[in-house]
């Protein structure tokens, strides 16, 4: 005998659990069905107290909250790579307090389709001090503790404490760092076991290694030309400074002119003056008219257009540099520091050995 189907519910949106309504536990099908929520009507005013002596008995203070937040362990139920400056202190409250975050919905790999923190809303790695990334490491570990067995989280451990261990940890901190998110990566594609005696270990550290101290010297390199170029360049940018005429092979365009005009580094005037764009003497770049360079076998590398010096590829070039020797401003954006003759970036114009 057929059964006679239930009765209709007759209960009230405010007869539901507040549990299942903010923390969405119900149902997961009436959860996903946002286009059926979006109607209902939640009567908070009549809800009820949510905290009672049976919630309160289950916890006690803490001095300091160190539980890992839902937002970072669903990156890590889902494989997602987690960067150690979401684990510092500072990213953890931002995350707690939903301040000023973004997400992302996951293209592909681990996790697609769904939403996740999004890095951007975080600084770079590169911004990680010792101390910061040493704190975010505990974290870690505290994940590391929940998404693994302890014969797996165990490595982790030995990796931290090997870390700890170097007496040198500050002088390869960039070393380790590069090392340590390699191991993340790694482990969150194909996960295994982290042994800090393995061949491959000691291996990937010292490639770590090497490519932090070739790092340092490529930035030492380039600080050592900058500063070269500027002592060798100091004759062309004290130019105007000089009470006598020099030997210079040709004039930096002045900041005004005999007629009192303001200053514009195009303008003619009556000291010989090397043109940035052609290399002849007597004319500015934007009075230039020539088709060739003092060298003719060599082609114009730059032209003068909206009021700007820019290269063959259409990037700007900076006047200053080119004219003085030398410029100070530390933005991209106002021009590339490179010879607008030859298009080399070791020297500006002034000390071109092409020219």
């Amino acid at each position: 005998m057929t059964q006679p189907p239930p009765p209709p519910s007759n209960s009230t949106p405010g007869a539901i659990g507040w549990g299942d309504l903010i923390s969405g536990s119900g149902d997961p099908a009436i959860v996903a069905d946002s286009a059926h929520n979006k109607s209902a009507h939640v009567d908070y005013q009549n809800l009820g107290p949510i905290y009672g002596p049976d919630d309160v008995a289950k916890n006690t203070q803490q001095l300091d909250m160190t539980d890992i937040l839902n937002a970072i362990l669903q990156m890590a139920y889902n494989k997602l790579y987690i960067p150690l400056l979401m684990l510092t202190t500072a990213a953890l409250l931002k995350i707690q307090m939903n301040d000023n975050l973004k997400f992302h919905k996951v293209p592909f790999g681990n996790g697609i389709g769904k939403q996740s923190l999004d890095k951007v809303s975080f600084p770079g790695e590169d911004s990680l001090t010792e101390t910061t990334f040493l704190q975010a490491y505990r974290n870690w570990l505290t994940i590391v503790d929940i998404i693994a067995t302890a014969d797996v989280a165990v490595g982790w451990y030995e990796h931290h404490s090997r870390m700890l261990r170097d007496d040198k940890f500050l002088a390869s901190f960039d070393a380790w760092q590069d090392m340590d998110k390699q191991l993340h990566t790694q482990f969150i594609a194909r996960p295994f076991t982290i042994d800090p005696y393995s061949p491959t270990y000691v291996q990937l550290l010292e490639r770590s290694r090497m490519d932090s101290f070739f790092a340092r010297a490529e930035k030492a390199q380039r600080t050592f030309e900058l500063q070269w170029a500027s002592r060798t360049c100091a004759p062309c940018a004290s130019r105007d400074d000089a009470s006598s005429s020099t030997s210079h092979r040709y004039t930096p365009y002045d900041k005004a002119n005999d007629k009192g005009r303001p200053f514009d580094s195009f303008w003619e005037n009556k000291k010989p003056t090397l043109c940035l764009r052609c290399g002849h003497m007597g004319h500015c770049a934007g009075n230039c008219s020539s088709m060739q360079l003092n060298r003719p076998e060599r082609p114009i590398a730059c032209d003068w257009r909206q009021e700007k010096l820019v290269s063959k590829s259409n990037k700007p070039i900076c006047v200053m540099f080119n004219v003085r020797g030398a410029c100070s401003d530390p933005l991209a954006s106002h021009g590339g520091h490179i010879c607008s003759l030859c298009g080399d970036g070791s020297h500006p114009v002034c000390r071109c050995p092409r020219n």
